[in-house]
């Protein structure tokens, strides 16, 4: 029962891990993915707004030297791969910090419509089948005299998300592993060293219980568990040796009654067949 006791424990210690290490990569997956989404489309959102709020940006929007401010939208985010658009109140690119865009040759976004996002500030997919690859975008309106001018838009590289998820994933993955690793150590080091002394306490008390006083508990470490088996060593040998001396004792009882019973014995059959006289058997007698 017990070895099955620990064979069933170590099973269960060893799919919890295989099931915690799952539960962390597909769950922590999801809400580190989350996350980095949430972080990401807060940051270009904020730097798309912020260019949106610039005079640079909104006195020169239909202007057509608006490739001055190029190199100024290429420093504007922090993040590499990221594609910054002038978007024009008719829905087309006037400028990218990617791609030769200029007013004079616009390029038309087929079924851009802001109004369509409603109360949500990004997107994520090919922004209207412009993008191979999917991209998280935020908007932002261009506006003065609270006209809408046109809209800033940050395309962000899904890739590199997922990237950085990978990244982050495979550290959490790691402190998994090492830390599962560190707690086998720790039963490891309960198994030798409290387990193990405290299964060979409990057969040296059933010795004891099964009269056994001379067995020894061979547990010899100094902490709590070899100062208790030194203490059921020392009661078993005094339990013993309290036995040899109440053996001896009533050894020395028994022969010391033997001799004064066998005269005892001795005079009444010699009463008895006559070889004391009658006058002398009241000496016998007192003896």
């Amino acid at each position: 029962m017990k070895k099955r006791l620990t064979s069933m424990f170590l099973v269960a210690y060893i799919l919890l891990g295989i099931l915690g290490f799952f539960l962390v990569t597909f769950a922590g997956s999801h809400m580190l993915e989350a996350r980095l989404e949430k972080s990401i489309t807060s940051d270009i959102y904020q730097t798309a707004h912020r260019i949106a709020e610039s005079d640079l940006v909104s006195h020169n929007i239909t202007s057509a030297n608006m490739e001055s401010i190029r190199s100024n939208l290429s420093l504007a985010t922090n993040y590499p791969d990221t594609i910054i658009w002038i978007i024009n109140s008719n829905g087309q690119i006037i400028l990218s910090t990617r791609k030769d865009i200029s007013p004079d040759n616009p390029i038309d976004l087929e079924g851009f419509n802001p109004a369509s996002w409603g109360s949500n500030y990004y997107q994520i997919g090919d922004f209207y089948g412009y993008f191979s690859e999917t991209r998280l975008s935020t908007i932002a309106p261009i506006t003065e005299n609270l006209n809408t001018r046109g809209y800033v838009a940050i395309h962000y590289l899904m890739s590199d998300l997922y990237q950085s998820r990978s990244s982050l994933l495979w550290i959490i993955q790691l402190l998994f592993v090492v830390t599962y690793l560190l707690v086998t150590v720790l039963f490891i080091f309960y198994s030798f060293h409290v387990r193990k002394p405290l299964h060979e306490i409990t057969k040296g008390a059933s010795e004891f219980a099964n009269g056994n006083l001379s067995y020894q508990i061979p547990v010899d470490s100094e902490n709590e568990l070899g100062y208790l088996a030194k203490n059921l060593n020392y009661m078993a040998d005094k339990l013993n040796r309290n036995g040899e001396y109440q053996r001896q004792f009533i050894s020395n009882i028994s022969h010391d009654f033997r001799s004064p019973l066998t005269s005892i014995k001795g005079y009444v059959e010699a009463m008895i067949d006559g070889t004391i006289p009658v006058e002398m058997q009241e000496k016998y007698l007192k003896i």
